[in-house]
């Protein structure tokens, strides 16, 4: 794609197209949902919390093309395709300049195409698109393999200024991610089971932040733990499992509190551990998109 063009089930649309955007309202906008109460009998509200809400998308578009001919019948009906209701969502990717290539995940709820005598074809149409997930997405996706972290290789640093002793440790196993967006990023994380013996406890733990995510899910050779931390948070139409083990669902035993795990903006030192069983020999793979509100 290109500066300042659109892509939407495969239309694309915006410069150097025969779909000129001449507005779109919402694309950035912030809506909150805001959980404050009346303090009774007095002035002012009980802070409540605050959340992003699910928001919409306008966008005007003309359609260009030589009046009354069979081409431009057939790019409207193009548009009208694309942009036909849904209940799967789509990405609506954009490109702006200087910016990486970003998507937010929408689905067509109206469209008004107005014909008049002047215009038979209608070349000017208005569609509005709903997110129930208010999130922007980078295109390009996040991955980094993390090793079972080990704390050898320590040893003693005695600071000249005031004679502190501070132990160092190997930190070479942790892996550092960074979240170029201004919100929480929720990875798709996959544990992969041991070439030998048995794992029964896994845990990742953001060092920045402090959170950690366990799981004590027995997995042997081969087998392949899945956690799909932005499917528990933004709740997608499916069938399928948000926490598996191969095609079993495995919710139950990620273990308490629930808190999901997220990638925080900026640098995220994470660390992942086996800490049950009789193997160490394990990896666990980290995917996500950059994320903005």
């Amino acid at each position: 794609m290109a500066d300042y063009q659109f892509e939407y089930r495969g239309l694309t649309m915006g410069k150097d197209t025969d779909y000129h955007i001449v507005a779109v309202e919402g694309l950035e906008d912030d809506e909150v949902r805001m959980g404050d109460v009346q303090i009774p009998r007095r002035g002012g509200d009980i802070a409540g919390l605050h959340v992003a809400a699910g928001r919409s998308i306008i966008m005007d578009i003309i359609v260009k093309g030589d009046k009354d001919s069979q081409a431009l019948r057939d790019k409207v009906q193009a548009l009208i395709d694309a942009f036909q209701h849904s209940d799967e969502s789509h990405q609506l990717k954009f490109q702006e300049p200087g910016m990486a290539q970003r998507y937010v995940n929408a689905r067509s709820v109206g469209r008004v195409s107005a014909r008049s005598p002047r215009s038979p074809f209608m070349p000017m149409h208005k569609v509005r698109l709903k997110l129930a997930d208010p999130r922007t997405y980078a295109v390009a996706q996040d991955q980094d393999t993390l090793q079972v972290y080990s704390a050898s290789g320590g040893g003693l640093d005695y600071g000249i200024t005031d004679y502190g002793k501070d132990y160092a440790v190997d930190a070479s196993s942790e892996v550092v991610l960074i979240n170029d967006g201004n919100a929480n990023a929720w990875p798709l994380i996959r544990f992969y089971g041991p070439t030998v013996g048995t794992i029964t406890q896994v845990t990742l733990t953001n060092q920045t932040t402090g959170q950690s995510l366990v799981m004590d899910t027995t997995m042997l050779t081969g087998q392949v733990l899945t956690v799909d931390m932005h499917s528990i948070v933004t709740v997608p139409p499916s069938d399928d499992f948000v926490i598996k083990l191969g095609t079993t669902n495995k919710y139950s035993e990620w273990a308490q509190p629930r808190e999901p795990f997220y990638i925080a903006p900026g640098d995220n030192t994470l660390r992942f551990e086996v800490t049950g069983g009789t193997s160490t020999d394990a990896l666990c793979v980290v995917a996500f998109h950059d994320t903005w509100l």
